[in-house]
C-alpha cells in the first residue's frame, strides 16, 4: 500500500508543478486553492464566532423534498463513476500496470483493491468535493445559519453521510470489477445490465411524470406532484439505494427515517458482499486488467490514426457479417468545400460517436411535447406562456449540460483534432467558429422541433416562443466557446490538477459566459420594455460577446501545444 501512496503523491506533485509552469493554468490553480482554503477556514470560523446578518429562513417540508430529489439525481451520476470503473470506456487499469505491477509479488486482490481505491473511489470523492465547492460558493448564508434551522438531529450526525458514501463507492467499484471479470470470461453479458438499468429508469420516469400530471389535474404544481411521487411504493423500491444516500445526507433535517436506517445497513453489507465475491473471482482479475489495457491501447491508436482503426473495424465487421454500409443521401450528393468540410466532418464524427446523446435529445423533446399535449388536450387546462417558455428553457438547459458533458469526456479528442488542422489554409477564427457551430446546430435543430410543434398547437404564443428560442440558441454559442477555452487551458483530463480545475470551474465559466446576454434581457423586463426589444438586445449582446470570445480563443489556438 505504501508504494501506491508515494506514487500518487508524486503524480499530484508533478501535476501541480506542471500546472504552475503554465501562466493561465497557474492562475486558475491559485484561484481554486485560495478559494477552497479561504472557505474551508473562513466558513467554520464564521459559523462558530459570527452570526448571520440576514438569517436564512427555516427549510420547509417542500424544500427538503426538493433537496431530496436533487440529491437522488446527483447520486445517479456520482455513483456511476466507481460502478463503471472496470467496465466503462474510462476504465482505470493502465498499460503500465500490466507491465510493472501485475508481475510483482503483490497479491491480486490487494493490487486491485488499491487500484480501485486510488483511481475509482478517489475520483468519486473528488467529484463529491465539487458539490462542497458549489455549496460553499452559493450557500454560505445557509451554512452560517445552520444553527437557526429547525433540526431534527444535531449537525454532527451528518458525518454518517461521507462514511456511507465511501462504502457505496467502494462497494460499487468492487461490484463493477466482478462484473467486468465475468464479462471478459464470457460468463456474463452486458445486455442484461443495460436493459435492466434502462428499464428501471424508464419506469421511474413514467411514474414521476404521471404523478406530476395528476397534480396538475388537481390544480397543484407539476413539480410538486413529482416530489410527492417519490413516495410511490414502486419508486421507493427502485430508488431505495439512491434515496437512502440522499436521506442520509439530509439526516439532520429528516431524522431517522426508514431509508436512513435501511441505507446504513444496506451499504456496509453491500460492500462486504461485493468484496467477498471479488475474492472468489480473483483468478480472473489479471485477465480483466489485460483486456482493459488492450482497449486503452486501441483507443490511443484511434486518436493517432483513426483511418486505420476504422478500416480494421470495417474488415472485422465484414468478416463477421455484422457490418452493413450505410448510405446517406446527403453524403453522396454533396461534397462540401473549404471550411464547411470541417463542419461536415464534425457532424459525421458526432453522429457516429454520440448516438446515445442524440437519442437522449429526441426523448427529451418528445417528453416535453407529450407534457404540453396532455395538459392541454387531456386535462383541459389552458396553457400559459410561462409554462411553454419554462419547458423550452429547461430543454435548452439540458442541452447545455449535455454539451458540457460531451466536451469534458472527449476533450483530448477535440483539442488534438484541432491541433492537427493547423496546417490547413483556414483562418483560426473560422476553425473555432465551425468547431462550436456543429454542437450548437445539433441542439438548435432539436429544440426547433419542440418550438415548431408547439407553434402548430398554440399559434397565439408565436412571438414569445420565437424570442425565447432565439435568445436560448444565442446563449449556446458563448457557453460552448467558454468550455472550449477552458479545455485549451487544461487539455489533459488524465492530469489530476487539470481535471479538478475543469470540473470545478466549468459551471462558473458557463454562468459568466451567458451573463452578457442575460443582463440586457433582465433590464428589459425590469424596465417593462416590449418583449421584442428585450429579446433583440439579448441576442445582439450574445452575438457581440461570441465574436469577442472567438477572437480570444483563436489567439490561444494559434500558439496551442497539446504537449504543454
Amino acid at each position: 500500500m505504501k508504494p501506491f501512496w508515494v506514487l500518487n503523491a508524486w503524480i499530484l506533485k508533478n501535476s501541480l508543478r506542471r500546472g504552475l509552469r503554465n501562466p493561465l493554468r497557474g492562475i486558475l490553480v491559485v484561484v481554486v486553492l485560495m478559494f477552497l482554503l479561504g472557505y474551508l477556514v473562513g466558513v467554520p470560523l464564521a459559523t462558530i464566532f459570527g452570526s448571520s446578518d440576514q438569517p436564512a429562513p427555516p427549510l420547509p417540508a417542500a424544500g427538503i423534498r426538493g433537496f431530496l430529489f436533487i440529491l437522488i439525481l446527483f447520486h445517479v451520476a456520482l455513483l456511476s463513476l466507481p460502478a463503471s470503473a472496470m467496465i466503462g470506456k474510462n476504465a482505470v487499469v493502465r498499460e503500465s500496470d500490466v507491465n510493472f505491477l501485475f508481475p510483482s509479488p503483490i497479491p491480486r486482490v490487494q493490487l486491485f483493491r488499491t487500484i480501485i481505491l486510488f483511481r475509482a473511489t478517489i475520483s468519486s470523492i473528488v467529484s463529491f468535493m465539487a458539490v462542497i465547492f458549489y455549496s460553499l460558493l452559493f450557500g454560505t448564508k445557509y451554512v452560517r445559519a445552520i444553527p437557526e434551522f429547525s433540526l431534527v438531529l444535531p449537525p454532527w450526525f451528518s458525518v454518517l453521510y461521507p462514511v456511507t458514501f465511501f462504502c457505496a463507492a467502494f462497494g460499487l467499484a468492487f461490484a463493477g470489477t466482478v462484473t467486468g471479470a465475468n464479462i471478459v470470461r464470457g460468463k456474463w453479458s452486458k445486455r442484461p445490465f443495460i436493459h435492466g438499468t434502462t428499464g428501471l429508469a424508464a419506469i421511474s420516469l413514467v411514474l414521476l411524470v404521471h404523478h406530476g400530471l395528476e397534480s396538475l389535474q388537481s390544480g397543484e404544481s407539476f413539480f410538486g406532484g413529482i416530489l410527492a411521487g417519490l413516495n410511490h411504493p414502486v419508486l421507493y423500491v427502485i430508488l431505495f439505494p439512491l434515496r437512502s444516500m440522499a436521506e442520509i445526507a439530509l439526516i439532520a433535517f429528516m431524522g431517522w427515517t426508514p431509508s436512513v436506517v435501511g441505507g446504513l445497513i444496506f451499504w456496509p453489507l453491500f460492500l462486504a458482499l461485493s468484496y467477498f465475491v471479488l475474492v472468489k473471482n480473483q483468478e480472473w482479475l489479471y485477465d480483466l486488467g489485460v483486456h482493459i489495457a488492450q482497449r486503452r491501447t486501441a483507443a490511443r491508436e484511434q486518436l493517432g490514426n483513426p483511418a486505420e482503426v476504422i478500416k480494421r473495424w470495417v474488415q472485422k465487421g465484414v468478416a463477421k457479417g455484422s457490418f452493413r454500409p450505410r448510405q446517406v443521401w446527403l453524403a453522396e450528393h454533396w461534397t462540401p468545400q473549404g471550411v464547411w468540410a470541417l463542419l461536415w466532418r464534425n457532424h459525421l464524427i458526432y453522429w457516429r460517436l454520440n448516438r446515445s446523446t442524440i437519442m437522449i435529445l429526441d426523448v427529451i423533446v418528445l417528453l416535453s411535447l407529450f407534457v404540453l399535449w396532455y395538459v392541454h388536450s387531456v386535462l383541459g387546462i389552458e396553457i400559459q406562456e410561462r409554462l411553454i417558455v419554462g419547458i423550452l428553457i429547461g430543454v435548452q438547459a439540458i442541452f447545455v449540460a449535455l454539451t458540457l458533458g460531451n466536451g469534458f469526456i472527449t476533450s483530448m479528442d477535440i483539442v488534438k483534432r484541432m491541433d492537427m488542422q493547423k496546417p490547413f489554409p483556414f483562418s483560426p477564427r473560422l476553425v473555432i467558429f465551425v468547431e462550436v457551430l456543429h454542437l450548437v446546430g445539433i441542439y438548435a435543430l432539436s429544440t426547433l422541433l419542440l418550438v415548431a410543434a408547439t407553434l402548430l398547437t398554440f399559434p397565439d404564443f408565436a412571438q414569445v416562443l420565437t424570442i425565447a428560442y432565439l435568445v436560448g440558441v444565442s446563449c449556446l454559442f458563448p457557453a460552448s466557446l467558454s468550455i472550449l477555452f477552458l479545455l485549451f487551458i487544461n487539455p489533459d483530463m488524465s492530469d489530476p490538477v487539470q481535471r479538478i480545475i475543469v470540473g470545478l470551474l466549468q459551471l462558473p465559466v458557463i454562468a459568466l459566459s451567458v451573463m452578457p446576454g442575460l443582463i440586457p434581457a433582465a433590464l428589459g423586463v425590469l424596465l417593462k420594455l416590449p418583449l421584442f426589444v428585450s429579446g433583440l438586445s439579448a441576442i445582439v449582446a450574445n452575438i457581440v460577446w461570441t465574436f469577442i470570445l472567438i477572437e480570444l480563443i483563436s489567439r490561444k489556438y494559434r500558439h496551442f501545444n497539446p504537449a504543454e
